[in-house]
């Protein structure tokens, strides 16, 4: 049974990054398209 809480907090914290988690800065997003240019 311990495994499983372990599991639903992990599953509950994923669900608050996907759906209230904050949008990436026009200056991230940039920096991202860069660092993959580059490969």
């Amino acid at each position: 049974m311990f495994p499983l809480f372990g599991w639903g907090i992990g599953v509950a914290f994923h669900i608050w990054d996907v759906f209230v988690g904050s949008e990436p800065s026009e200056e991230a997003i940039r920096a991202e398209t860069d660092r993959l240019e580059k490969r």
